[in-house]
């Protein structure tokens, strides 16, 4: 904490000569409510986080990004512990080029909305915690978005050919360690012209519409991402429609833990649709993870799987369909100050499973 501290106060200093310095951050404080239907206890606490952006702006062509996450021990729903390093990177961008490279700690280009996942106490969309696929994805983290120790390229491809993105990081949620010797790949194309291209443009009404494809392999076998080798391919898509957004992806996620007699694929399903209204921001989002049926009848998941995703709660097993339904809403008090509710239900194939829960943070932005 000390040297975190020092990196701070030593980049404040320096920015009297350099102005490119940019400080940043969100912070939220309010209160958490989680509750299983088989057991009697309801787990209700105030909780509070923070984080820090530093952006540092060399050149039109070198940058570099610091975020830092701040909050308190033991966190319910998930948040930092002390402070941490959620992401670092040094972003070139070649003159004449429509690519950029960054090396660091990157955030992995799964889908079009791995960069709107919420990452301890920023919000990017009008829910906080994550849907279950992202979530599976992190390690059963719902307040923490796709990153990975390694190499990032973007690249704007000609015309109307969209864009393509490619990571090759360590594991997916590794940063300096990589024991296997193995490395994580992610590709991701998505394009936001297909309004133009389905002949649509004369729809004043609807906004852009962008689909994408991704690839995903990662082989780091540990208690963070599970797995000796875990393979997903999703297909995810967005528009507007008079101020109202609506997007959703489907995912085919192989969690492989080497024994042939368990299921180790995976359907995954998301859809949200979401608004603003005056000082409102309502959203509802619904999610979903399902073992997929093996020809040997097998009735036992991947090891890899877990499926106790929120409040600390214990599944009974995992040969289970999981459905996470999300409802928020956000009240607009000031430009950067606002009230964040949010209800969530995750709903087991048993009943006696099922988790619900209600959040209310007050939470603003700088």
């Amino acid at each position: 904490m000390k040297k975190i501290i020092f990196t701070i106060l030593l980049l404040s200093n320096l920015s009297f000569a350099m102005p490119f310095i940019t400080l940043s951050g969100s912070a939220l404080s309010g209160i958490s409510s989680y509750s299983q239907r088989s057991q009697d206890t309801n787990n209700s606490q105030f909780e509070s986080a923070a984080n820090l952006n530093i952006d540092l702006d060399f050149s039109e062509k070198l940058s570099s990004s610091i975020v830092l996450g701040l909050g308190t021990m033991e966190s319910e729903s998930g948040f930092t512990q002390k402070a941490d390093f959620q992401a670092f990177n040094i972003k070139y961008t070649p003159g004449n080029f429509n690519t950029s490279y960054a090396i660091g700690i990157v955030t992995v280009p799964f889908g079009q909305f791995s960069e709107f996942q919420s990452y301890n106490a920023s919000m990017s969309t009008p829910f906080l915690i994550n849907d279950l696929g992202y979530s599976q994805l992190a390690g059963n983290e719902n307040i923490l978005d796709l990153y990975g120790g390694g190499i990032l390229t973007q690249s704007k491809l000609p015309g109307q050919w969209g864009s393509f993105d490619a990571s090759i990081v360590n594991g997916i949620m590794s940063d300096n360690t990589n024991s296997d010797n193995g490395f994580g790949f992610v590709a991701r194309y998505k394009n936001n012209n297909f309004k133009d291209i389905f002949n649509f443009s004369s729809n004043e009404s609807m906004d852009d519409i962008t689909l994408g494809i991704s690839y995903l392999s990662d082989n780091t076998p540990n208690n963070l991402t599970g797995g000796l080798n875990k393979t997903a391919y999703m297909i995810d898509g967005k528009t507007t429609v008079n101020n109202i957004e609506f997007g959703g992806y489907y995912m085919n996620l192989n969690l492989n833990d080497g024994d042939q007699s368990t299921k180790d694929e995976f359907n995954v399903l998301m859809g949200y649709v979401s608004t603003a209204l005056d000082q409102f921001i309502l959203g509802f989002r619904a999610s979903s993870i399902m073992p997929v049926d093996q020809p040997n009848g097998s009735t036992t998941v991947s090891s890899s799987f877990d499926p106790d995703f929120i409040g600390n709660f214990n599944s009974s097993t995992g040969n289970t369909d999981i459905v996470r339904y999300q409802g928020s809403l956000g009240i607009i008090l000031e430009d950067n100050f606002k009230i964040h509710n949010e209800i969530i239900m995750d709903s087991y194939s048993d009943s006696d499973n099922d988790v619900f829960s209600v959040l209310s943070y007050a939470s603003f932005t700088f």
